[in-house]
């Protein structure tokens, strides 16, 4: 056989197996599109976002759940990056992980502890919670993720958290207001620890200022955005100085009684 009748067989040869594997592969894509098709139905009804994704990091499949928390209707992303998905400073990253992840497939459940966060279609981004799994056809594997929005979720953390740090500040606020030092000092205290609470600006700095002041009780005002101890701060000046009034009123009846109580013989 001459050199060239070889040649031409192993051409041959090899766009029999390029063709072969074509053909698997469409078959492949076209059994994995049928089987989405024909359980759609229960892909819809799931209560979180669902996404499917090739090894490539396209997206070939969302449920509705995943169209409203995005904004995005599925024709707009079909074949599309996955990374449109997520802020710009995650997604160079996140196309090392699908490589990785189609290295080596393996479950992850959602709350794992990683800090996610997507990008809607009009740009805003909100905290998200993903568990990742995996479907595999013949030569094949495509890559699942369910999508929780956790923004409520992290509301209420925070708020617990910022509720916390108050009532610790308010208990320190009243320490300080019953110390025996200069309505001066008790200030500059006071808004030190206002301003480790975070949330609040730190231009609130030198925003408490005295409004009233009388014999009776001294009256405290706040920048706007620390009104909700306003009224504590008033309460528990008011409270030191009547406290004092009380202690004068009080020696200045026992002085009296001293100076009335007959002398012993």
């Amino acid at each position: 056989m001459s050199e060239r009748c070889m040649t031409c067989d192993c051409l041959k040869v090899n766009k029999e197996e390029t063709q072969e594997q074509q053909r698997k592969s469409e078959t492949g894509g076209h059994d994995f599109q049928l089987s989405i098709q024909q359980h759609d139905k229960l892909l819809q009804s799931l209560p979180n976002g669902l996404i499917i994704i090739s090894k490539k990091g396209k997206v070939v499949h969302i449920n509705v759940q995943m169209e409203n928390m995005f904004g995005y209707r599925k024709e707009e992303l079909y074949e599309k990056d996955i990374e449109v998905l997520m802020p710009e400073r995650f997604r160079a990253r996140h196309r090392r992980h699908v490589t990785d992840y189609v290295v080596n497939p393996h479950i992850r459940p959602m709350g794992s502890g990683l800090e996610l966060f997507g990008l809607k279609k009009d740009g805003t981004e909100f905290p998200i919670d993903i568990s990742l799994s995996y479907l595999t056809t013949d030569d094949d594997i495509f890559l699942m993720a369910v999508v929780r929005d956790i923004t409520e979720q992290k509301n209420i953390e925070h708020k617990i958290a910022l509720n916390y740090q108050i009532q610790k500040t308010i208990s320190s606020v009243l320490k300080i207001s019953l110390e025996p030092i200069s309505l001066e000092e008790q200030l500059s205290h006071v808004l030190d620890l206002i301003l480790t609470i975070s949330g609040f600006a730190m231009h609130a700095r030198g925003s408490i200022y005295l409004v009233a002041h009388d014999q009776d009780q001294k009256t405290l005002e706040l920048n706007p955005n620390l009104a909700g101890i306003r009224a504590f701060l008033a309460w528990s000046y008011a409270m030191k100085h009547m406290y004092a009034k009380a202690l004068a009123e009080y020696e200045k009846i026992a002085d009296q009684d001293k100076s009335v109580s007959p002398e012993k013989n």
